[in-house]
């Protein structure tokens, strides 16, 4: 069977520094597919992201997923930075990175997804050998 998945996810920028999580150990490995996962294990440096559901618009995902994992409630503008796609087999999946810049700072209150959060400097991200290619591609984005 072919399966076409959409996801949503967010770079938040603030006060110069970005948003870095920190991954616990949860139930969403319970998603069925064959692409390999390391990113979505315990420990590993994430951003805000999730699977659209199929009622959901993508910017009405985006606000749904901020909600829940770290309890940003958006009501301005954000846009889309980065799409890009993965093709294996009978799977595809879709990625949308929206960019995120908050003018003030919030509590943050993180869902079981994540254990830890703290913000960054993109400089700090990028010369840091521990991150994730994709996360420095991604706040590389960012002018």
């Amino acid at each position: 069977m072919k399966t076409t998945e959409i996801c949503v996810k967010a770079v938040i920028k603030y006060d110069n520094k970005f948003l870095i999580l920190t991954r616990s150990q949860s139930d969403m490995l319970k998603k069925n597919y064959d692409i390999e996962k390391d990113w979505l294990y315990e420990g590993v440096y994430d951003i805000p992201w999730w699977w659209i559901e199929f009622w959901e618009a993508p910017d009405d995902a985006l606000k749904r997923e901020l909600f829940e994992e770290i309890w940003l409630k958006l009501d301005f503008e954000f846009k889309v930075l980065k799409t890009w796609s993965i093709l294996e087999d009978n799977y595809h999946l879709v990625w949308l990175t929206y960019f995120i810049e908050l003018s003030q700072n919030f509590d943050i209150k993180l869902s079981h997804e994540h254990s830890d959060y703290f913000w960054l400097t993109k400089e700090d991200i990028l010369e840091n050998k521990g991150y994730p290619e994709w996360l420095k591609e991604e706040i590389n984005l960012v002018k």
